[in-house]
């Protein structure tokens, strides 16, 4: 029996997707930042809620990926628009991160790190 792949998302869809991040408290800064983190880079679920601040490098785009899948650390990369996106969440957070303390780079409005189900 064949597997049916999966039917693939359309631009328009996407658009309106991103779109349901209008306003711009915190959570739709996030949610906004990580639709597009997770487009650019393929990134399973559980990989992104494992990304430190340490992990990002913004001037280049580039993200570490530690332990994805066969325990194996990667490199992938952001777009202009995830940059301006990220950059946009990590602001109002400037004050509040202490690498120590808060390393997650996908928190929640109590700086929890967000979690596999968090982001389901």
């Amino acid at each position: 029996m064949a597997i049916k792949p999966l039917e693939a998302v359309s631009i328009a869809q996407v658009e309106k997707l991103i779109s349901t991040c209008s306003t711009k408290d915190f959570y739709d800064l996030r949610d906004n930042a990580l639709f597009l983190f997770l487009l650019d880079t393929g990134a399973r679920a559980s990989e992104v809620c494992a990304v430190d601040l340490e992990d990002i490098d913004l001037r280049i785009g580039s993200v570490l990926i530690r332990c994805g899948k066969c325990r194996k650390h990667r490199i992938v990369f952001i777009g202009k628009k995830s940059k301006r996106a990220l950059q946009a969440y990590l602001k109002p957070r400037a004050k509040d991160i202490k690498l120590e303390e808060d390393a997650a780079l996908w928190v929640t409005l109590n700086h929890n790190r967000l979690t596999y189900w968090g982001l389901n």
